[in-house]
């Protein structure tokens, strides 16, 4: 209830400051989090566009709704695997999972190993083989209401949140995956769930998705930065590192000019006769 009050004040708070600002005759980008903005700032034509962060795709939509000079992006999660996109034209998907995955399955993803100055073209392809795992268990966890939990706020840090052990299903001494077995019993015990593995890998047996397709960007950078701290001895690199990283990499590349998103956001701007990105 308290998270639905302040969501509420949040996207009241960035309608109130539209209304105020009666000399701005341009359309308002709402988008979920942080990431998005820091990206999207990027390629927008100042002049026309002006962003608001709403801090999650359900207030992005409500705060778009009966707007005529909103758009939204939100992330794509599991909507075109669970037939939820959103029907809404001035909404718009991200191409992959999320914004994050976009970057990391990127083309300049080889060029980061390369300056980490490490001989690892298996990485990717490792991380994914483990969120991949991790994004099949949430996707069926959403579709048969089975309460687990795969992120809590964090007691450490705020704005902060803690995972789920993922790197226990890695071997200390190999590297080597351990399987989605390893996978469910950190989810189960994370979520203080009485579920049982055996009953889930049951459900989800025989599923099978393309690569990349059912991963976080979130689980990948926290699942990379286990890799590289202990298999490539990088002990000064974090998740968030990563994303600040590849998202340096992917803005210097113009990656996002190429995106299907994109070229949708610059289609609505034309025929609403305003350039909304450069």
């Amino acid at each position: 209830m308290e998270n639905s009050i302040i969501s509420n004040r949040r996207v009241v708070a960035w309608e109130n400051a539209a209304k105020m600002d009666s000399s701005f005759s341009g359309f308002y980008l709402c988008v979920e989090g942080n990431t998005d903005l820091n990206l999207w700032k990027e390629y927008t034509v100042k002049t026309n566009v002006r962003i608001q962060v709403l801090n999650g795709w359900e207030n992005v939509l409500k705060r778009i709704e009966n707007q005529v000079n909103c758009i939204g992006i939100i992330d794509k999660d599991f909507r075109d695997l669970t037939d939820t996109l959103p029907k809404e034209k001035n909404v718009f998907v991200t191409d992959e999972h999320d914004i994050e995955m976009m970057m990391f399955l990127s083309c300049v993803f080889p060029k980061i190993i390369a300056a980490l100055k490490i001989d690892d073209n298996g990485l990717r392809s490792d991380v994914l083989e483990i969120t991949d795992d991790i994004g099949l268990v949430k996707l069926t966890a959403e579709k048969h209401n089975w309460n687990l939990k795969f992120k809590k706020q964090s007691n450490k840090k705020q704005n902060d949140f803690d995972y789920p052990k993922y790197e226990d299903a890695i071997d200390k001494k190999t590297f080597a995956y351990l399987g989605i077995e390893k996978i469910i019993e950190r989810i189960i015990t994370f979520s203080g769930s009485k579920s049982k593995v055996s009953d889930i890998l049951t459900v989800i047996k025989g599923l099978d998705y393309q690569q990349g397709k059912l991963s976080n960007g979130h689980d990948f950078a926290y699942v990379m930065e286990y890799y590289l701290k202990y298999r490539h001895k990088i002990k000064n690199i974090t998740a968030e590192h990563l994303e600040i990283i590849i998202m340096s990499a992917y803005l210097s590349a113009n990656l996002l000019q190429e995106t299907i998103i994109y070229r949708q956001i610059k289609e609505y701007g034309n025929i609403h006769n305003i350039q909304l990105l450069q």
